[in-house]
């Protein structure tokens, strides 16, 4: 059973000694507090592992205007971009690159970028359901 940003977010209420919500819009302290911390939260959890669900690989759009310095192009960052894996011009890796104002900067003319992103999560996440450990759930080391 996949576990509902409802259902997320009062099991975290509840662990801070707090009462759980029955909607994240009810208007309450609580509901408040906890509709505008989860999104940040989940992206950012989500960011500290390249999770199968949540990674896709795609062609970026070349951009007219060229980066000031270094790079060669800039090519349009996906809307929903969570975190690049790598970037490459063929098979999406191994192309030095760099994200600034929102483009990626690189040399090839062409580029696949392996990314995670909020719309794949989103629309795979129903299908994910934590393991039966995570009741005992810690924060990861990596995401530290």
């Amino acid at each position: 059973m996949a576990l509902s940003a409802l259902v997320l977010c009062s099991r975290a209420l509840l662990k801070v000694g707090a009462l759980p919500v029955a909607s994240l819009e009810e208007g309450t302290a609580e509901a408040e507090v906890a509709a505008n911390l989860y999104p940040g939260t989940r992206d950012a959890l989500l960011s500290c592992h390249p999770w199968s669900f949540a990674t896709g690989q795609m062609k970026l759009n070349r951009l007219e205007a060229a980066p000031v310095a270094d790079l060669a192009n800039a090519f349009q960052s996906p809307a929903d971009l969570l975190r690049v894996i790598s970037a490459g011009s063929g098979r999406g890796r191994g192309i030095p690159y760099r994200i600034q104002e929102g483009r990626l900067h690189a040399d090839p003319f062409q580029m696949v970028l392996t990314s995670m992103s909020s719309v794949r999560r989103r629309a795979s996440s129903r299908r994910f359901s934590p393991p039966p450990s995570s009741r005992g759930w810690r924060r990861s080391s990596a995401c530290r």
